[in-house]
């Protein structure tokens, strides 16, 4: 077998791997991100509604004190 078959026959593999390893590292870095931007997202929303809820909370207290 020559050199170059010999050289293909590792780099080939050795490619196919290192992409696959690319590919995972690249896959949990996006699901990480999407998963802190999800909690970001439903932290802002239970703020969110804390705050009418004290809204709401405060007008009655105002009509209450009319």
């Amino acid at each position: 077998m020559s050199i170059v078959a010999s050289v293909f026959l590792w780099i080939i593999p050795l490619l196919a791997v290192a992409a696959l390893a690319a590919g995972l590292v690249a896959f949990f870095v996006v699901r990480r991100n999407e998963r802190r931007k999800r909690e970001e997202f439903q932290r802002r929303q239970a703020q969110a509604a804390q705050r009418r809820s004290q809204e709401k909370e405060l007008e009655k207290m105002k009509i209450d004190d009319l």
